[in-house]
């Protein structure tokens, strides 16, 4: 069941829209003394309601179809768009209910039969709690989608960029993440473990600390090939060690009584 906005046709289109394949603007009504309107704004929180609603509308203006909140098949749930927009999942969720209401309607929901493996699942709390987050990030590969290349680098950009604490030159993050992928012969599986192991790094106190002032800006780590580093306890686990390397390295002789045996 996908989100689906009322009448975007007639309200959010016009004549120059329509020629645009990609919009890099939405038109919105500038009318403030509509029924609908006052009865949001009449809420305890309304400001905020309308701010999330115009958010919402500006993300469907670049899905596909225009108007629906889907992208490339797949059905955006809450925490997509949260991660997408960079909004609070609760602000989302009372918005949606509140435009829904009766006397607003803004909104709809509508079975458009989309995939409802959403990219987020990728990145979720069930991959951060692992301690092989590179085997997890294999295992969850049937569920996400195959789209174009330009597609996937796009979008995964968008996602990492949403979730990175500190905001700086996304221009130039599709680009950063395109020459990291540059060779690479599996794209998803590529971008499922950069895209994992950012989301480890997200979670790590040198990231978050003060605003994530000390976290390098997401174009830079990508360029440094950051994700080829995974923080201490979250590391994807190692090929079998020569065990005949590492007798040197065994003060306690552990591994030459083992042997012995």
């Amino acid at each position: 069941m996908a989100y689906i906005i009322k009448d975007w046709d007639r309200i959010y289109e016009n004549a120059q829209s329509r020629k645009v394949d990609k919009l890099l603007w939405v038109a919105m009504p500038n009318k403030h003394d509509s029924f609908g309107f006052r009865m949001l704004l009449s809420k305890p929180n309304g400001v905020a309601l309308y701010g999330a609603w115009v958010l919402l509308v500006q993300l469907a203006s670049k899905c596909e179809p225009r108007g629906t909140l889907v992208k490339s098949g797949v059905v955006l749930d809450i925490p997509t768009m949260a991660m997408l927009t960079n909004a609070p999942e609760s602000i989302l969720l009372e918005m949606i209910e509140a435009v829904q209401s009766k006397g607003i309607e803004w909104i709809e929901v509508r079975d458009l039969g989309g995939s409802q493996a959403t990219p987020s699942q990728l990145v979720d709390e069930r991959v951060l709690e692992t301690t092989e987050p590179g085997t997890r990030a294999r295992a969850l590969l049937p569920s996400f989608p195959s789209f174009s290349e330009e597609t996937l680098i796009g979008e995964c950009a968008e996602r990492m960029y949403a979730l990175h604490p500190k905001k700086k030159n996304f221009v130039l993050v599709p680009s950063a993440l395109k020459a990291s992928a540059n060779g690479t012969k599996e794209l998803q599986p590529f971008l499922i473990e950069v895209e994992t192991c950012h989301a480890v790094w997200c979670k790590t106190e040198d990231w978050t600390k003060k605003d994530g002032r000390f976290a390098p800006p997401l174009d830079q780590w990508l360029a440094d090939r950051g994700f080829t580093k995974w923080p201490e306890g979250y590391k994807p686990p190692s090929p079998p060690l020569d065990e005949s390397k590492c007798i040197e390295f065994d003060p306690f002789g552990l591994l030459a009584k083992r042997n012995q045996k």
